[in-house]
């Protein structure tokens, strides 16, 4: 809905017509057909949706993914999706690199240091993996 609401105050800016009667009707044409445009969108996202979760809930390993905290029936087909063939990572460490979330590491003599993400990796899935724990 906020969508919607911004959508029709850019049309009504950009009709910013003088005559009041003219500018009206126009804008009143031109707002249902956009919400009448947002209303079908809406419909086909959610079929969308619909069909996705039908398929996902098939996928090999989507009960693991469900058990971690934060992760909903869509973030887990999401990250399935990015991940592609699991059985490719012989490790978990493989699959952590392999997303970008692994920290840096910085050794010096008997030194050693961990740092922040490395951000190397898929952007997508390691992007699906930090907003399902948020």
């Amino acid at each position: 809905m906020h969508s919607r609401v911004r959508l029709l105050l850019l049309v009504w800016r950009a009709n910013g017509c003088g005559h009041a009667m003219t500018c009206q009707r126009r804008t009143r044409v031109i707002l249902n057909s956009a919400l009448r445009q947002i209303a079908e969108l809406d419909n086909e996202i959610e079929q969308l949706e619909v069909e996705i979760v039908r398929l996902g809930k098939t996928l090999s390993g989507i009960k693991r993914l469900l058990q971690l905290h934060g992760m909903n029936l869509l973030s887990a087909i999401r990250r399935l999706s990015e991940i592609g063939d699991i059985h490719l990572f012989e490790t978990s460490k493989q699959l952590v690199a392999y997303s970008g979330l692994a920290t840096s590491v910085r050794q010096s003599n008997q030194t050693t240091k961990q740092g922040h993400i490395t951000k190397q990796g898929r952007k997508r899935l390691r992007t699906v993996a930090i907003r399902a724990v948020l």
